[in-house]
């Protein structure tokens, strides 16, 4: 099970990455990654197989930081296959599965898994939606990752029972159960992002203004037509959901809640679904410009070390809402 609210498990297909903007600064995985790092060598001291902890003594340099390079984990790629219970399944969360040094080929693959779990909805969020958008669009993608399902069949002879006949046969693109979501740290991130996603084909696009750096504008990509409710399709071209929250950790950037109040305010104008999923570590609420109640409220440390407790929150920040293709099942 994961502690990321807004999922139930995480996968990990691949291991390592590298820095592309200022959300990166205080990465979370690149510290989960060193830690395994550790780990795995403690193993290999005491004469034990680090066993999946191995790929990380190969992705970070000296100091702790990610080197650059990026392994796939073909190994991993049947796991979701052996979980029987549906669930929200965050793909890649300690990696991007985009990044440039990850083959097509690979991510075929990941596909074809995904296609054959329609039980689980899968979440993939990535800081390189340009290349996300190449290869969901490209040439041959509704059949590409059925090549890749029949590649399974010899060594996992209980998946070639899920096979579909043909690649026409198969499920429809884009898949159902996959929701395709790009980080959005701060306007710039907006600016350049939220484009290449809307041009994603996608059952759910979803933004994650985690962790969330200034405030951001994002009226002018939601949709604020009412009667759209319910009826938002995989080709229209809008996000579906936005996930917001401020950042976490000893070293934590503050986050004005202002900020999180603006997006939330945005998602309401829009009819849009909003997930506010933390407050950060370090959350304050600026004097000039917040109303007094809340200036008291963040002028105390939080109880929560992240500022994940909605009971701390301000009440119109307490909204843990889903998107509408079925985010709550």
């Amino acid at each position: 099970m994961s502690n990321i609210e807004w999922t139930d498990e995480t996968w990990q297909v691949t291991a390592g990455c590298n820095m592309v903007s200022s959300g990166c600064a205080n990465c979370y995985a690149e510290k989960m990654a060193w830690r395994l790092l550790c780990m795995a060598e403690a193993d290999l001291e005491a004469g034990k197989d680090p066993k999946r902890k191995r790929p990380y003594l190969h992705v970070l340099n000296e100091g702790g930081g990610w080197n650059g390079r990026v392994l796939t984990l073909p190994d991993r790629l049947t796991d979701p296959l052996r979980w029987k219970r549906p669930r929200r399944i965050f793909v890649n969360s300690m990696s991007d599965l985009f990044h440039e040094d990850v083959p097509f080929e690979f991510i075929d693959r990941v596909w074809a898994v995904m296609a054959l779990c329609p039980q689980h909805t899968f979440q993939i969020l990535t800081k390189r939606p340009e290349r996300m958008a190449e290869y969901v669009n490209r040439r041959g993608a509704a059949v590409a990752h059925y090549d890749a399902l029949w590649k399974f069949s010899d060594a996992y002879p209980h998946v070639a029972k899920r096979l579909p006949e043909s690649p026409e046969s198969g499920d429809p693109w884009p898949l159902p159960n996959v929701w395709l979501g790009t980080s959005v740290e701060d306007q710039k991130a907006a600016d350049e992002r939220i484009p290449h996603l809307l041009g994603c084909p996608a059952a759910v696009r979803f933004l994650s203004c985690e962790p969330l750096l200034g405030p951001v504008d994002l009226l002018r990509f939601l949709d604020p037509d009412p009667l759209r409710i319910g009826v938002r399709n995989a080709f229209a071209q809008v996000p579906d959901w936005v996930i917001v929250g401020g950042e976490s950790g000893p070293k934590a950037r503050p986050c004005d809640v202002g900020w999180i109040r603006g997006v939330v305010r945005q998602c309401r104008e829009a009819n849009m679904p909003v997930f506010v999923k933390q407050l950060g570590s370090f959350p304050f609420c600026d004097s000039a410009t917040g109303n007094p109640a809340d200036i008291a409220m963040f002028e105390r440390r939080l109880a929560d070390r992240k500022g994940g407790d909605p009971a701390e929150w301000p009440e119109d920040l307490r909204v843990r809402e889903w998107p509408w293709a079925g985010g709550g099942a």
